[in-house]
């Protein structure tokens, strides 16, 4: 019966009282009988009266009646059909992690459109605001109506600095339940198309679209993969230079008082990082730079000793490992060089090295064929060829460096890492690997929530923005940690296609009151399980959905 609906009762149709209503029967036949002389009819219920003239009616009625004028209605702002699973996984996680009740102190009264926000971020493969409203509408909301997009923008620009500040602060203590901990801190950059924006400035872009970069900085727990905190800072600045700002930092956060390891990758190996860490009594695992001379030398002095010996083979990582007291700057500082000698690594970067190698020298003699060069001309190819003047100064004939080459095909498959504190040789290749987890975030912000160009126009929304995807991405960390046995498991799920699957679980409005639209499948009840979730969570959160306590400051306890 639709209740909310009113239509004209039909003519020719007839009533009949039942528990105190009158139902209106509409006659599908009317069969004569000629020995007995009268009519017997055939009815179907299509609805319940209302009054003289009106009545609700049911899915019979618009059998045999064309839609009329008073049925058509304007549609409802939010779906009758809604995607209760995606909003029943989004918000346990927001109220397990301590995220909603933080967003409800440090923002009061505007909580709920940021909650709605990143939840589109999360589920909604996206962070354009126009788009806000098409996903709501059926994704449900923590709001009692749909935002404009002026509307959000407005309430956008009320999110301060202190609001950042303040949540960042209150994260980093929940986060603090470890007396050992190991941080991944890694930068990426965004390209910005805003001229006048004080972050936006020309410097060294992964992905060079001519614009300028703003770039950003993430600190990870490396062993759940939970972001920290992070800096926005002006594309000019390289990560070596900002190291620093992200270990006072950590400071600031209360870092210090714990056992804390800095896993960090060649872009910030310098001496001046190194000496700050140990300054502040921090540990490192660091991916070095072999051209430095200690390292570059070490390196060559012991690569026939590790080179394919089983005696130094880890097993773990196909690879050979062997670790070194060095004093790697010349500064009376013992540090722990660990060098490692990768067989496939070596092989792509030979081949990658002779490619090269074949297409400078098809560059050379087309340069050559003029006979007007100099060699100043051709300092690109110095290093690997030698040159032959004539008396007039140009360049008369070349020869190939083999001595160059063999050297650097020698060191193919070599890296180092440079650690504080002497560490296993394992150990410290199985924990720098582990930092791949940074990579998988800042490809996940750029790719999957579409974060690689910043398409607002201020710099209040870029740091709104930012702040906004810095929770997706804590809550996209702790569903991936949850769920890391059944994609293991099942190795064509990805966490995109797991949402899909969440967002499968439906409820529908019937006499105003949501009903499952289907039975869980077997997929949705694993997927679940390994959430911490069930069939009775499901049956739990949709009756406090009927009772209207979902997303409105409610405290949701999963079953």
């Amino acid at each position: 019966m639709l209740k909310n609906t009113l239509v004209t009762i039909p003519k020719n149709t007839k009533e009949k009282p039942q528990n105190g209503n009158i139902y209106i029967y509409h006659v599908t036949e009317s069969i004569y009988h000629p020995d007995k002389r009268y009519n017997t009819e055939k009815r179907t219920c299509i609805g319940k009266k209302y009054d003289k003239t009106k009545m609700y009616p049911n899915d019979n009625y618009f059998k045999y009646y064309d839609y009329p004028e008073e049925y058509i209605v304007e549609a409802p702002e939010f779906s009758d059909c809604i995607k209760i699973g995606a909003m029943m996984l989004f918000d346990t996680q927001l109220t397990k992690l301590g995220i909603s009740n933080l967003l409800e102190l440090i923002i009061p009264e505007n909580n709920t459109i940021f909650k709605d926000l990143i939840y589109y971020y999360t589920f909604g493969n996206n962070t354009i605001t126009q788009h806000y409203k098409y996903f709501i509408r059926e994704y449900y909301s923590y709001c009692d109506k749909i935002y404009s997009d002026s509307q959000i923008s407005r309430i956008l620009n009320t999110l301060t600095d202190d609001n950042i500040s303040s949540f960042l602060n209150s994260w980093n203590e929940l986060k603090q339940d470890k007396n050992e901990i190991l941080v991944d801190f890694d930068g990426t950059n965004m390209n910005s198309s805003i001229s006048e924006s004080s972050l936006a400035e020309y410097g060294k872009p992964k992905d060079d679209e001519g614009l300028p970069q703003i770039n950003l900085s993430y600190a990870i727990d490396h062993n759940d993969g939970m972001p920290l905190f992070y800096e926005l800072y002006p594309g000019s600045i390289t990560d070596m230079s900002q190291t620093k700002i992200m270990i006072d930092k950590a400071k600031n956060y209360g870092y210090s008082d714990k056992k804390i390891t800095f896993v960090l990758d060649r872009g910030m190996f310098s001496k001046n990082n190194l000496d700050y860490l140990e300054e502040n009594g921090f540990k490192y695992i660091i991916m070095a730079k072999t051209s430095l001379e200690v390292i570059h030398n070490s390196i060559i002095a012991n690569m026939n000793k590790i080179r394919n010996k089983y005696k130094y083979f880890i097993s773990s990582h196909n690879l050979y490992g062997i670790t070194l007291e060095r004093d790697v700057f010349n500064d009376k500082k013992v540090k722990y060089l660990h060098i490692y000698y990768d067989d496939d690594k070596a092989s792509i970067e030979r081949k990658l090295l002779a490619s090269n190698l074949a297409y400078y020298e098809e560059c050379l003699k087309k340069e050559l064929s003029e006979k007007k060069q100099k060699i100043s001309d051709l300092k690109p190819y110095k290093k690997y060829f030698t040159f032959e003047e004539n008396d007039e100064g140009y360049i008369e004939k070349y020869e190939v460096n083999n001595q160059t080459i063999q050297e650097e095909m020698d060191f193919c498959g070599f890296f180092a890492i440079v650690t504080k504190d002497r560490l296993d040789t394992e150990y410290t290749i199985d924990e720098y690997r582990k930092r791949d987890i940074v990579e998988k975030t800042f490809r996940d912000i750029k790719s999957y929530i579409k974060m690689n160009k910043f398409r607002v126009h201020s710099d209040t929304k870029i740091k709104v923005k930012t702040f906004l995807t810095f929770i997706t991405s804590i809550i996209k960390s702790s569903i991936s940690n949850k769920l890391k046995k059944y994609l293991r498991e099942n190795s064509s799920e990805t966490l995109v296609t797991v949402f899909k699957e969440i967002s499968k679980i439906e409820v529908t409005k019937i006499n105003d009151v949501y009903v499952r639209k289907y039975a869980l499948t077997g997929k949705q009840k694993k997927i679940l399980t390994e959430l911490d979730l069930s069939e009775d969570s499901l049956i739990s959160y949709i009756d406090l959905l009927n009772k209207g306590q979902i997303g409105r400051a409610h405290v949701w306890t999963p079953v």
